[in-house]
């Protein structure tokens, strides 16, 4: 038995060196890695903080034209810094943001009408409701990815918010896309992982919203087929 010992022994104190070289090892990333890695974070902060100073700098009207090319690129209010900087201001001038919305009232005004909503509900609320029904219904059948909306089956964000809100001429609009069967994906792993549990497509969008519009129950299936049966009693009811 000692003998066995004693043979077992050595193995047994090998183990925990070679996790602590190995641990040790890849803790110890070559410099030029790390230093590349740096240089590539330092360039993205300087030029972060440039554009910044530029939009501080920027006038509503200039503000609300950058919100325009954003939102027809899809950037999410979330991640737009454009639309942080004008919300984040104490005196805006409404006027020019409302103009903007009702100039082109489609997709491009997502992020100039949301806008108007955080920053002055009383001047939202009075917006024609057909104007605020045309830019939410064109920038989800515009959509390439959803994130700016969320996920129907877990969180609804800022703009599928202002969709659920936004009344009856908004709802009845968004019954032109239950038939429509584009898949609506999402990007980043968590988000993305959970769009591929459900395949989600518009028209499952706009089932949901329509439903939390109504402040019905929503139960949503992971199987598109079951989806598909509830879409179209929905669908049949009103026509």
């Amino acid at each position: 038995m000692k003998s066995q010992l004693l043979r077992v022994l050595p193995i047994i104190l090998i183990f925990p060196c070679m996790y602590s070289c190995s641990q040790k090892k890849q803790n110890q990333e070559p410099k030029p890695v790390v230093s590349q890695r740096d240089s590539v974070l330092a360039d993205a902060a300087q030029k972060r903080a440039a554009w910044t100073q530029q939009l501080q700098a920027m006038t509503v009207k200039q503000l609300a034209d950058q919100l325009s090319k954003e939102s027809v690129k899809g950037l999410e209010p979330f991640n737009s810094m454009a639309y942080k900087e004008l919300t984040s201001r104490k005196s805006v001038t409404i006027d020019t943001l409302t103009n903007a919305v009702i100039k082109n009232a489609d997709h491009s005004s997502l992020l100039s009408l949301l806008a108007v909503r955080k920053l002055s509900p009383p001047v939202y609320q009075k917006l024609d409701a057909q104007v605020k029904a045309s830019v939410y219904v064109d920038a989800l059948r515009s959509a390439k990815t959803f994130n700016t909306f969320g996920l129907p089956h877990a969180k609804w964000e800022e703009a599928s918010q202002a969709i659920i809100e936004a009344g009856p001429v908004t709802t009845r609009a968004l019954e032109a896309l239950l038939t429509d069967s584009r898949p609506a994906p999402m990007w980043g792993s968590e988000d993305y992982m959970e769009y591929k549990l459900y395949n989600y497509r518009v028209k499952d969008y706009a089932y949901a919203l329509i439903i939390a519009s109504q402040k019905g129950q929503l139960q949503l299936s992971k199987d598109t087929t079951a989806r598909d049966k509830l879409i179209d009693v929905m669908v049949k009811r009103k026509r």
